[in-house]
């Protein structure tokens, strides 16, 4: 049987009294456009890391795109080129609002409101519980390529659309000290981490932009 079926702000606009819905949750809102590269050097190895596009932890993220040339120039038909993950991560910031106990870390894949370091030298905390790890939530094991390369991310891992319509610090499942959803304030980054060893390093770039709305 066929089915016929609306969003829940069409739902909602259909109403014989209308509820109108929160901007960037099916209603609509301003996006803002946040840009932001870094520059890997031939020194990069496994487990190098670049911290991007700086954002707030309120933010209902839309899009997300990255920008890879160069960093790894493997080449032939058997090699393997390096990978990154892109990671959300705590800002590492102690001016921006962001936690003391939150600052620099990763919250974990799943998705329960814990947060860890990452580990320099070693890559992601063993520590998360129930074999979770970095969220890895816009990209796992992303190839770089020996030409420039434009890849969306939005929707590469565990990112998804009824995420997109949500404050992203409540995807991760954030709550209070009595268990209540709540946003634990300041920004996240973009968390990019040189996943694998690299064949052949070279310099290169990581851009990345992340459209979102308040």
């Amino acid at each position: 049987m066929a089915e016929n079926l609306k969003s829940n702000p069409v739902t909602n606009l259909d109403a014989s009294v209308i509820v109108v819905g929160t901007s960037g949750e099916g209603a609509t809102g301003y996006e803002k456009a946040l840009s932001d590269y870094v520059s890997p050097t031939s020194s990069a190895a496994q487990w190098s890391t670049y911290r991007l596009s700086r954002f707030p932890t309120n933010a209902k993220v839309k899009h997300v795109w990255t920008y890879l040339s160069g960093i790894d120039t493997t080449t032939g038909t058997t090699a393997v080129a390096a990978t990154l993950d892109f990671n959300v991560a705590f800002s590492d910031s102690t001016t921006d609002g962001t936690q003391a106990v939150l600052q620099g870390t990763i919250p974990s894949s799943k998705l329960d409101g814990t947060s860890l370091a990452f580990v320099s030298g070693t890559g992601y905390s063993t520590a998360y519980n129930s074999t979770g790890t970095g969220n890895k939530m816009f990209g796992s094991g992303i190839v770089v390529s020996t030409a420039a390369l434009i890849t969306e991310l939005t929707f590469k891992n565990s990112f998804t659309p009824p995420m997109r319509e949500d404050d992203l610090w409540n995807s991760f499942g954030f709550v209070n000290a009595q268990g209540t959803a709540q946003d634990p304030g300041g920004k996240f980054d973009i968390f990019v981490v040189q996943a694998t060893a690299l064949t052949k390093a070279t310099a290169g770039v990581i851009g990345v932009e992340v459209d979102y709305v308040l």
